[in-house]
């Protein structure tokens, strides 16, 4: 029996098990096609499937580390890591100032034990996802529990329409889109890693190969690398201000502005200025606060902001379409 086979024959026992304790009743047939559609893809697309069992495991742990590091970086997610690399370039902390100009000696490469350490762990995390068109990721207010890493490498004639989402908010039953994003982006890795619910509707315009990464699989990683931490929300909260939330709520201001009655729209327009005074303030505290106190001391802060400021703002270039 294939791996494929006894995954199957796993799944139909599952789905048996569960309409026993459904009186006996069988699940409705749509319920039971999107299980079998989930799986189907999830077992297709587990790049960490070839080390699940304890003979894989123990093949993988007798190799030397140069070459079970280059298992990951090489051929198993060497596309994923290629879409996000600049999501995961490291900046080296406490190096000695030089008069080099070469700044790529400050930046963790896969040769550093704790960076190809952090990096393993992550990937080993990844667990697939997709989204059909018009499928909504998170709903307004919807807790976030896993970010979902946007990849959607598909067919040439597809390339055009896939793997493109957009962002939007709701006002008295009337739903309204304005930013669009697509490959290279992370969906709900601010909140994921804050804590917060969904401020906003996500919605796949067509269909999206993406990993997900839970928030019970990340925290324990984050706890270890503390810097990595500290550098991924700096990125996390300067993309999801600059990218997402401040023209969300610039654009919520105008579009209020227009559909609401004459007799509220001072008052709505109060609100919304007051949300976008807040969401600034909140960003500095949060952005700064990922910085050590040394740090601000001197010019280090200042240099570090400018470069997550450059890696957002090069991202943002490479994503089409930004705005619809």
């Amino acid at each position: 029996m294939t791996a494929d086979n006894e995954d199957s024959e796993n799944l139909s026992k599952w789905l048996g098990l569960l309409a026993h304790f459904n009186r006996s009743s069988p699940l409705p047939k749509e319920m039971t096609k999107r299980f079998e559609r989930y799986f189907e893809y999830y077992w297709a697309n587990d790049k960490n499937y070839a080390i699940k069992s304890q003979i894989d495991v123990r093949f993988m742990t007798e190799l030397p580390n140069h070459i079970q590091t280059d298992i990951y970086r090489r051929f198993l997610f060497a596309d994923f890591i290629y879409l996000f690399k600049i999501h995961f370039r490291m900046q080296k902390e406490n190096l000695q100032r030089t008069d080099r100009t070469d700044l790529e000696t400050n930046i963790y490469g896969w040769e550093d034990t704790q960076y190809s350490q952090f990096m393993i762990l992550m990937l080993q995390n990844l667990e697939p996802r997709f989204y059909s068109a018009q499928e909504y990721i998170f709903e307004e207010d919807d807790e976030v529990n896993e970010q979902i890493y946007v990849i959607s490498q598909r067919s040439a004639k597809q390339k055009e329409k896939s793997g493109k989402y957009c962002i939007g908010f709701s006002d008295q039953k009337q739903r309204y889109f304005h930013v669009k994003l697509g490959k290279k982006t992370i969906i709900g890795g601010y909140e994921n890693l804050f804590g917060y619910k969904s401020e906003f509707f996500y919605k796949a315009l067509h269909h999206i190969d993406a990993y997900g990464l839970r928030k019970e699989n990340l925290k324990p990683i984050m706890d270890k690398y503390p810097e990595f931490k500290a550098q991924i929300s700096q990125y996390m909260v300067n993309f999801y201000y600059h990218i997402i939330r401040k023209p969300m709520l610039e654009f919520k201001r105008n579009i209020l502005s227009q559909v609401r009655k004459r007799q509220d729209m001072d008052q709505i327009i109060k609100e919304v200025d007051e949300k976008i005074r807040l969401a600034e303030e909140q960003y500095h505290e949060e952005f700064n606060r990922t910085y050590e106190p040394e740090h601000s001391k001197n010019d280090e802060t200042h240099r570090n902001v400018q470069k997550l400021e450059n890696k957002v703002n090069n991202l943002a270039k490479s994503v089409h379409d930004l705005f619809v």
